[in-house]
């Protein structure tokens, strides 16, 4: 399993995170652009369970893990 603030780099952690509901932190240029699921990535897009999708170069580092995450809903922190 990915420790907290691990950084996803290869297509396989962003499978993963997807696979077992990491929420990450987005990090753009040293600023927090928020916190959300994956719901799936491509070479260049990384799309977010609420649609908005982030460039690649972006830092996408694990927070926590819910087994359904939703805004309202609690997560567990790692």
């Amino acid at each position: 399993m990915y420790s907290k603030n691990y950084l996803l780099n290869t297509n396989l952690d962003f499978d993963n995170a997807i696979r077992f509901r990491l929420i990450v932190s987005i990090i753009e240029h040293g600023k927090l652009l928020g916190n959300n699921c994956i719901k799936s990535h491509c070479n260049e897009m990384v799309t977010m369970v609420n649609g908005q999708q982030y460039n690649k170069f972006c830092e996408f580092r694990v927070v926590a893990y819910a087994s359904f995450y939703e805004p309202n809903q609690s997560a567990h922190i790692l």
